[in-house]
Formats: structure tokens, C-alpha cells, sequence
């Protein structure tokens, strides 16, 4: 298109729409980028909080203790961190201009993996250690019940079958049902936050479709602990609820920094993998308890302590092969 101008000469203004038009677009693309970012960093959060406060909320419906809803205000730190991360990755030139760039503008952590922890976990920690007291009170209570019954049919034939036994049998029942109903909200609650670990992770890095297998292999793997729990020999004995526990929180610190290939080897060796056999096979040879479960997951364990172990071999004589031919 062509235009006079003031001088009586004409001059092209084709070209200069044509850039107006590329430069609208790419404002636009530059805001759509913006605006999934923010739909991101907004959804994850707000899962995040709902799961907390879910768990929160059980907590406080199996004690009876209200107190407990204090450990909902830590949701503040996600929210505190979802600011700074819309602050500083959303509204920036560097992002603008590098669309490719990570989601989380953080270069080595994952701030909003450590603030979701700390939400979450004292709540589990908290649910399991009441199970462990829920576990002993049905234990003292069918002994006390055991031990009425053997007095009372020594007495009378009458007695034993009176309201007292009647009484003794619905209280376990209750305390029964209610460690089943308690146990399975734990194990719900475990489950989605590994998932939810999955899923940030895969936000932030465009989808992990090459470690998504390993990732799930690997949440299986910690899921899978607290299938401990449903025997009554580890649910009833406080020092194995406690390390079974802290061996579990410590495996879920891999997820919070930024690691690469050899450096994520080491870290599932040394955080996961490795304790996690150590703690199977104590399991099983100190309370001489096995099981189909223990038995695999035991071997999956030794297979992927021995495949790392390979690929960070091949790596260094990777290494060493580049430096000997410069």
C-alpha cells in the first residue's frame, strides 16, 4: 500500500503494518504465554492448599482435638511463594524475551515443593502416630475383654455370655472399624501427595515425558511403605512407626532440588532406594515378617541400586574418554 505524504512523495506503509501486525502477535503470544503461566502457578497452589486442608480436617475429625486446625495456617507459606513466583517469573523482561524458560524461576530449588512439605507432612505424621494409639487401645481392649471372659466363666456359665462381654465385643468392633476408616485416609492422603509432587514437577518441566515412568516407579515405591502399616506387628510398635516414618519424609526431599542426571542418581540411591532396602530387610529379618509386597518391592530396590550404580560408571568412563581425547 502506498501513501502520500506531506512533501508530495509516496512512501510504503505495508511494511510498516506488517510489522505492527507481527508485533501484535507476538504481544499476544507473549500474554497467552503469561496467562497459562498464571493458570498454572494459580491451579497448583490451590490443589495444594485443598489437599492441606482436607488433611487437616480429617485430623481433626479422628482425634476430636480442634486444635489442630492450626496446622492449616502453614498453607501461608505456598500462598507467600506463589506471590514471589508470579512476581518474579511472570511480569519479567527476561521472560518475555525467553519463552522457553523454566516455569519456576528459581535455578536450583523448588521453593514451593519445601513449603508444600511443611504443610503437609506434620498433619500425616500426626494422623500415623494417632493410628499407632488407636492400634494400642484395641489391643488393650481385647485383652481386658479376654481376661473378663476367662474370670467370668469361672464364676458363672451366665455371666460370660452377659452384657458386659456384648459391651467389650462392640467397643472393638467400633475401635476396629474406626482404625480401618483412619488407616485408609492416611494412605488417601499419601497417595495424592506424591501424585501432586508428580504433577508440579511436570509443570515446571514441560511435561517429563522421558522420567515419567521413573517418577511413578518411583512414588509407587514410597506408597508402598505405608502398606507396612496394615500389619498389626509394625502398626503397634512405636519405634518401627517412627523410623518407618522418617525414613519416608527424608526419601521425599529428592523432590525439592534441581538435579541433574548423575546428580538424581545419587540422590534416589541415597534417599530412597538405599534406605528404603535397609529398612525392608530389617523389617523382615527383626520382626521375622514377609510378605509378597516386601518381597518385590525388596528386589526392586536391589535392581535399581545396581542400574544406577552401572549408568554412573559408564558416565565417568563417558567423562574420562572426553578429557583423554582433549
Amino acid at each position: 500500500m502506498r501513501s502520500k505524504s506531506h512533501n508530495g512523495k509516496y512512501r510504503h506503509t505495508e511494511g510498516v503494518n506488517g510489522v505492527r501486525k507481527n508485533g501484535d502477535q507476538e504481544n499476544g503470544g507473549q500474554c497467552q504465554g503469561t496467562g497459562d503461566k498464571w493458570f498454572q502457578l494459580i491451579l497448583l497452589r490451590l490443589f495444594m492448599i485443598t489437599h492441606n486442608v482436607l488433611a487437616t480436617w480429617r485430623l481433626v475429625i479422628s482425634t476430636g482435638n480442634s486444635r489442630f486446625w492450626v496446622l492449616s495456617f502453614f498453607v501461608i507459606f505456598i500462598v507467600i511463594d506463589g506471590f514471589y513466583q508470579g512476581k518474579n517469573e511472570c511480569f519479567t523482561e527476561e521472560l518475555n524475551k525467553n519463552k522457553t524458560e523454566s516455569f519456576c524461576s528459581y535455578k536450583k530449588m523448588r521453593p514451593v515443593v519445601a513449603a508444600y512439605l511443611l504443610c503437609i507432612l506434620p498433619v500425616i505424621w500426626v494422623l500415623q502416630l494417632h493410628e499407632y494409639v488407636l492400634a494400642i487401645s484395641s489391643l488393650d481392649e481385647i485383652t481386658t475383654t479376654v481376661t473378663t471372659t476367662t474370670v467370668a466363666g469361672a464364676t458363672s456359665a451366665s455371666t460370660t455370655t452377659g452384657a458386659s462381654t456384648t459391651a467389650g465385643f462392640l467397643t472393638s468392633l467400633e475401635g476396629t472399624i474406626l482404625s480401618i476408616q483412619n488407616q485408609t485416609w492416611i494412605v488417601v492422603m499419601q497417595e495424592t501427595m506424591i501424585y501432586v509432587l508428580v504433577v508440579a514437577r511436570a509443570i515446571e518441566e514441560r511435561g517429563l515425558s522421558d522420567k515419567l515412568l521413573e517418577l511413578l516407579g518411583a512414588a509407587a515405591d514410597t506408597m508402598e511403605l505405608f502398606a507396612l502399616f496394615d500389619e498389626d506387628e509394625i502398626v503397634t510398635s512405636l519405634p518401627t512407626t517412627i523410623i518407618i516414618l522418617t525414613v519416608w519424609t527424608i526419601s521425599l526431599i529428592q523432590f525439592i532440588p534441581k538435579l541433574q542426571d548423575s546428580q538424581e542418581y545419587i540422590s534416589t540411591m541415597c534417599l530412597q532406594d538405599g534406605p528404603f532396602l535397609v529398612l525392608r530387610v530389617s523389617i523382615t529379618v527383626g520382626l521375622q515378617f514377609i510378605s509378597y509386597s516386601l518381597t518385590f518391592f525388596v528386589i526392586k530396590n536391589v535392581v535399581v541400586l545396581v542400574l544406577m550404580t552401572y549408568k554412573l560408571s559408564n558416565e565417568k568412563k563417558d567423562k574420562r574418554k572426553v578429557n583423554v581425547g582433549k
